[in-house]
């Protein structure tokens, strides 16, 4: 074997004495073998990584080395939960079957499986060559992984190439009571706990691992739960991440409905949840009077709002709802919604006697009073204006754009008829 000794000479002979048995009187002969000795390791690899990161296992990549003098014959490649070095590398755990080297410089892969119950994953390589020659130790190439379990499940795996963290949200922070708020007023349901990932600022490249579980204990198809209002096809699910304004859907993640998880990868942090999209809510109008006389003395139309679904009339703006169209025409100046804070306080019917009953109604009538008003707004628009928009003699479709607080919008319709000068026109 090579002495790896800087001294070794370029050049070696190797002389063999035999006593061969086809020369008639000669005892012994000397054969003489000159060679040149290879001394030169392979180049060690320096370019160790984690080219991609799933929830059990990563995918390495490295260039194959030069080596000087013969040619790289294998590879000897170890890994381990803690810092790997020098001094460690031989207690480190082999890879049996690592591939077969290349040629320089061409880049090889292989897949590892880790550990579940690992918190922290290391690797290196040594290559020998065909003359027994062993390279130094690669750059070694690392992952951190952060669980968290909630009532027993694992819902959450954190895995990247960098350290990291995942916890629990701080639910007094400013930015989480933020991401809390949008998640109503974005129609979401909540399935996990929202958490926060770190260190902040922190990129990824290759991108870092996000897992998040849900149960369904019954195969059923329907996420558990005893919170949720309604039941959830797991189907519906998405992985959010809170973009400091709103939740948005994560760009890369898949689903596996047989496991019960989706996985998405992430090149920055924030905060990120499981959640389901609520279908939007819908408002329906209706305009009083029906029938507008462009002589008559009234002021005013009422618009009366009804939101069915997870919002109520009381999430309605007032103050952002306009009447935008006439018959699908764009209005050049849309009508805006009059506050009139007796109106928007009482939402009524419009029966002054039954309004007055319920008022002095028991208890019962009281919460049914209450529930109507709920659902229900009523705003009062310029109806000179309205007229100016509106053909005479024919029915006309008057939709409505608004909001809900938060900004969600809505529309709504309904439809009237201007009446001139009393008559059907």
């Amino acid at each position: 074997m090579p002495d790896y000794q800087a001294s070794a000479p370029a050049q070696a002979q190797v002389l063999i004495t035999f006593q061969p048995d086809y020369v008639v009187g000669v005892a012994s002969a000397v054969l003489q073998i000159s060679f040149a000795p290879d001394y030169n390791p392979p180049a060690a690899v320096a370019d160790l990584g984690i080219d991609m990161v799933y929830p059990s296992s990563v995918t390495l990549s490295w260039s194959a080395p030069l080596d000087v003098g013969s040619t790289v014959s294998l590879y000897d490649i170890r890994y381990a939960s803690t810092m790997i070095d020098a001094s460690n590398f031989n207690s480190a755990i082999i890879v049996s079957t690592p591939p077969a080297p290349l040629a320089p410089g061409t880049t090889q892969t292989m897949d590892i499986e880790i550990a579940a119950d690992w918190t922290s994953f290391f690797v290196a390589l040594k290559s020998m060559d065909s003359a027994g020659n062993v390279s130094d130790l690669s750059n070694v190439a690392g992952l951190s992984r952060s669980t968290v379990v909630v009532n027993g499940l694992a819902e959450l795996e954190f895995s990247a190439e960098k350290p990291v963290f995942a916890a629990l949200a701080s639910t007094t922070s400013q930015e989480y009571l933020v991401a809390l708020a949008s998640v109503a007023e974005q129609g979401l349901v909540l399935i996990t706990n929202i958490y926060e990932l770190g260190p902040e600022g922190t990129t990824f490249d290759p991108p870092a691992v996000l897992t998040l579980r849900w149960l369904d204990s019954n195969n059923n198809g329907i996420v558990d739960s005893t919170e949720l209002a309604g039941p959830i096809n797991e189907t519906d699910l998405k992985l959010m991440r809170f973009n400091g304004t709103e939740w948005a859907d994560v760009a890369d993640q898949t689903a596996d409905y047989d496991g019960n998880f989706i996985t998405g990868r992430l090149s920055s942090l924030s905060l990120y949840g499981l959640f389901a999209k609520r279908p939007a809510p819908t408002v329906s109008v209706n305009l009083e009077p029906k029938m507008l006389n462009d002589k008559g003395n009234g002021r005013y139309v009422l618009a009366r709002f009804r939101v069915s679904g997870w919002k109520t009339a009381s999430d309605i703006d007032p103050l952002s709802v306009k009447i935008v169209k006439v018959d699908g025409r764009q209005l050049i100046t849309p009508i805006p919604a009059i506050i009139n804070p007796h109106r928007e306080e009482e939402n009524c019917d419009g029966d002054d006697d039954k309004d007055e009953a319920r008022g002095q109604g028991k208890g019962k009538d009281l919460k049914k009073e209450e529930k109507y008003r709920r659902k229900t707004i009523t705003l009062e628009f310029d109806r000179k204006a309205l007229e100016r928009e509106l053909p005479a003699g024919k029915w006309s479709r008057v939709t409505f754009q608004g909001t809900f607080y938060g900004g969600l919008p809505f529309s709504a319709a309904d439809s009237v008829m201007l009446l001139k000068q009393g008559k059907w026109w």
